[in-house]
């Protein structure tokens, strides 16, 4: 079999029908189509059942709810196709797509291949068109550095295909948010080569309910979502120190990074915000191991809250206090 391709499915009901379809519909047939019910309370496991039935091509999992990482590692677990690719269930996609990305893997003997995304608007407005113009090959360093710039590719795991065995050894973090920014640099630095085209593939919807966009009313969901973000970036940025290849986007991966956790613990200090003892020792190692020296991007005073924290940290949480008397700031979880 040549394609394995994943969904996870959370009480997506409203959905799930134009997902499944968009794939079943493909103009490649030679596909398995793994769908993972993540414990849906609202009938999406049943509507999987149904196309299980008519195509049998699909296969069905139900799990109690573990979070989108155990659903993703379960069906790889489970593929059986030469590679794999991914589709969020509230998202679909061209009829091309998977024929496009298959034929340019073949053409290149590629370990991943990319095509371009539209986000599109609960409306149905095409907001954001995103990757690259032109059709071109990368060898694992040069798309391995471009994925930590996050700039033309991003980390989404879903408009891409990747060879089966990139993902020996690698699985998605379970029990964290933005899982794909901490795992797909890692599928990329296995790959040899890495194919870019310029098909419109994939449509993402920007869905306000999904775990990345929700609003936030309870804090302590807020702080777990823009944590596990911060500490995604920091691994990035380790990954990239510890990789002399990739020296060349060190100080971009050191600014993602610090900038991120220097302005979660600012937002924590004004806030005067609880953290369990979990996420106080994730904070903490996080600031101990970032390098002043690799904070390039940064002037002085930006990196003086490393600088206080080498010293002593409680020191820095004195400073920051005093800031937030100085200058308190209105904030709005979001």
């Amino acid at each position: 079999m040549k394609l394995s391709i994943i969904v996870p499915v959370y009480n997506v009901k409203q959905y799930i029908d134009k997902c499944i379809t968009s794939i079943l519909d493909q103009s490649f047939k030679d596909f398995e189509l793994i769908l993972v019910d993540d414990g849906s309370t609202d009938g999406s496991g049943d509507v999987c059942e149904t196309y299980a039935k008519l195509d049998y091509r699909v296969h069905v999992y139900h799990q109690a709810n573990q979070g989108q990482s155990v659903a993703r590692n379960f069906a790889i677990r489970k593929a059986n196709g030469d590679y794999i690719g991914f589709v969020d269930s509230d998202d679909w996609i061209q009829p091309e797509m998977y024929e496009r990305l298959i034929n340019a893997a073949q053409d290149k003997d590629a370990d991943v291949v990319v095509c371009r995304l539209q986000t599109v608007s609960e409306e149905g407005k095409i907001m954001e068109l995103l990757g690259y113009e032109d059709s071109f090959v990368m060898d694992k360093i040069k798309a391995t550095a471009e994925i930590l710039q996050d700039q033309k590719m991003q980390s989404f795991p879903w408009n891409k295909i990747y060879k089966r065995n990139l993902f020996d050894g690698i699985e998605y973090p379970i029990g964290r948010l933005f899982e794909d920014t901490a795992t797909t640099y890692k599928l990329f630095y296995k790959s040899d080569k890495v194919v870019c085209i310029p098909y419109i593939g994939y449509n993402y919807r920007i869905n306000p309910n999904s775990s990345t966009h929700e609003k936030h009313t309870d804090i302590q969901k807020y702080i777990k979502r823009e944590l596990d973000n911060a500490l995604a970036f920091h691994e990035r940025y380790l990954f990239a120190r510890s990789h002399e290849e990739l020296k060349d986007v060190l100080p971009l991966c050191a600014f993602k990074a610090y900038q991120m956790i220097r302005s979660f613990i600012h937002l924590v200090e004004h806030m005067n915000f609880y953290l369990t003892k979990e996420q106080v020792h994730i904070v903490n190692n996080i600031m101990g191991k970032i390098y002043i020296k690799d904070l390039s991007m940064f002037n002085m005073y930006e990196r003086l809250d490393l600088v206080l924290y080498k010293i002593n940290k409680h020191l820095l949480k004195m400073y920051l206090r005093l800031i937030a008397k100085i200058h308190p700031i209105e904030f709005e979880i979001k």
